[in-house]
């Protein structure tokens, strides 16, 4: 697994012969960032067996949340119940956020 820290190290203050590579090294950090945000979302999807619902609310604005159904069929959202999300990744953090 990439050192995220050793690659800030590295960005702030070059590699062992002082070269420094400021521009690449930061967009690898912030993209290593970014995947491994995603990973943890994928993750919590199937820890908990979720998926996301669209709604189409007040006929004009899709939002979302984020379910599971139990053994007997019954829907859960893993979430405040009332509450919708812009975009599925909103849904998802709201979740996790939400877990104990």
């Amino acid at each position: 697994m990439i050192d995220l820290d050793e690659l800030s190290r590295l960005n702030n203050a070059g590699d062992r012969y002082g070269h420094i590579t400021p521009g690449v090294v930061a967009e690898l950090i912030a993209e290593v960032r970014r995947l491994r945000e995603e990973s943890t979302r994928l993750d919590f999807m199937l820890e908990n067996d979720a998926f996301t619902v669209r709604c189409n609310r007040d006929g004009s604005i899709l939002q979302y949340q984020l379910m599971t159904q139990d053994e007997d069929e019954n829907y859960h959202v893993l979430h405040d119940e009332h509450r919708f999300f812009n975009t599925e990744r909103e849904a998802i953090d709201a979740a996790r956020k939400a877990q104990p």
